[in-house]
């Protein structure tokens, strides 16, 4: 089987190949001022002109209007699925080209382990007051209009506490195809009703659809066979946070933060509601 996993990258940096599988490319090619290396996501039908908006899903629907490959997937250039979540030597910790093709021979999607809210994508304890949340309500309009049928599942995913997060996914053609499919369906639905309120601010739509690869899986839960796994982040610096994180995991204080944080989040929407100020933007947890 062909496989071709996509590595977004917006600028140069240096890369470690990881098998012939993994493909560089250069995301927003359409507007940048240097063309580097790489494949391009303004080659063929493409929305790399929207990257300001939808980060590397123009990456994501360049490999699915694109690519052939029986296998297909999207990866960061700092951020690849893996055996650990920190590992002293990340060449060995990557998945290679062949467990890829073995792990799918058994599963439909590969996906980024569904974790606890991390302290960056933390919304509401509960999820209360979820109905003024922006990314919440403009999703649910979305689906609404488009999907109904989602709709049971996208309360679920945003009312729990686990989600796949970071949009990377590898997966069978058929299925990594269907899910792109659905996926831009309700992003461009998102996008015309954010467009109705004003328009789309910069990075909106990769924010708000990262947690809709969560809720087309729990929708087609019994008809998918799914796979996550840890996410290495192979430069130093996410290195050491990662580290950190699993250290703090270990000992149990992580989830204890990202409680606290939630519950701070959630006072501080009502305070800003009872002082009549605007509810809490999308970019607070960017």
């Amino acid at each position: 089987m062909k496989a071709t996993v996509l590595v977004a990258a917006h600028k140069a940096f240096k890369y470690e190949s990881f098998g012939d599988s993994y493909q560089v490319i250069q995301v927003g090619s359409a507007g940048a001022k240097t063309r580097l290396p790489y494949l391009h996501d303004d080659v063929g039908e493409n929305i790399s002109a929207k990257n300001n908006t939808y980060c590397e899903l123009t990456a994501l629907y360049w490999g699915w209007k694109n690519l052939g490959s029986d296998i297909k997937g999207l990866c960061h250039y700092r951020r690849y699925l893996a055996h650990h979540w920190f590992a002293v030597n990340q060449k060995k910790n990557v998945l290679t080209d062949e467990e890829l093709r073995q792990y799918l021979q058994k599963y439909d999607l590969l996906v980024s382990k569904p974790g606890y809210r991390t302290l960056e994508l933390s919304w509401y304890p509960m999820g209360c007051g979820l109905e003024h949340d922006r990314p919440y309500v403009y999703t649910k309009r979305a689906i609404r209009n488009i999907c109904p049928e989602y709709l049971p599942a996208f309360e679920r995913v945003y009312h729990g506490r686990f989600i796949c997060p970071l949009n990377i996914v590898i997966g069978k053609s058929n299925v990594f195809d269907d899910y792109c499919s659905w996926l831009f369906s309700v992003a461009q639905e998102i996008e015309r009703l954010l467009d109705e309120d004003g328009g789309v601010p910069p990075r909106e739509i990769g924010f708000i659809t990262e947690r809709l690869l969560s809720v087309y899986i729990e929708k087609n839960k019994d008809s998918l066979k799914v796979k996550g796994f840890p996410v290495a982040q192979i430069d130093k610096t996410s290195q050491k946070g990662n580290l950190i994180k699993v250290c703090m995991e270990r000992v149990g204080l992580y989830k204890v933060m990202v409680f606290i944080r939630g519950w701070m989040t959630f006072l501080k929407y009502y305070v800003q509601l009872l002082l009549g100020k605007p509810v809490i933007n999308s970019k607070e947890y960017v």
